[in-house]
């Protein structure tokens, strides 16, 4: 299982933020829409382990399958598999009672900067927001400084709390 240190910043002027990453040198390594397809259980009795609060497939460049969730640190942990063929990965998600329940494209231009990884993301429904994982707290600290980014915006949080935080429903605006 991985975990990582990930922050999101609501609230961002995107194109500010890129153009301070390219000041930065910071190499450009995505900009392309994503296809995110979630899924939960048809029958409502049952649920994801709380632990666990999002499965999803997600085509940017390549496919993967991810599990995320919170450790008891409240860090995000994630399980994660590339997979080639998606047909047959909804195939054995339909097998296992798990159906796609949310569906939405989105662009997102990703940064690299010192083994810091930096995503711009652009929902249809919210703002756009940065999110930075690095492996300790104080180079996603560094990177923040770089970028002018305050600490009182920050929150630790996946992207369906960032749509909690600007009071919209993921699974209901993006339902399938």
């Amino acid at each position: 299982m991985y975990e990582e240190n990930e922050i999101k910043v609501l609230k961002i002027n995107a194109t500010d933020i890129i153009n301070k990453l390219n000041v930065l040198w910071a190499q450009k390594v995505f900009d392309d829409e994503r296809v995110i397809s979630s899924y939960d259980y048809v029958d409502w009795t049952k649920t994801l382990q709380s632990k666990w609060q999002h499965l999803k497939i997600t085509e940017e460049g390549t496919t993967k399958i991810s599990i995320d969730g919170r450790s008891e640190s409240w860090l995000i942990t994630s399980i994660k598999n590339k997979i080639s063929r998606k047909r047959e990965m909804e195939s054995l998600l339909d097998v296992l009672w798990l159906q796609k329940v949310a569906e939405v494209r989105a662009r997102r231009v990703s940064f690299e900067r010192n083994w810091v990884d930096i995503d711009i993301d652009f929902f249809p429904m919210i703002q756009p927001f940065v999110e930075i994982d690095a492996d300790s707290s104080e180079a996603i600290e560094w990177c923040c400084s770089q970028l002018w980014l305050d600490v009182k915006e920050w929150f630790i949080g996946s992207t369906i709390e960032a749509h909690k935080q600007l009071w919209v429903s993921y699974f209901e605006v993006y339902k399938k």
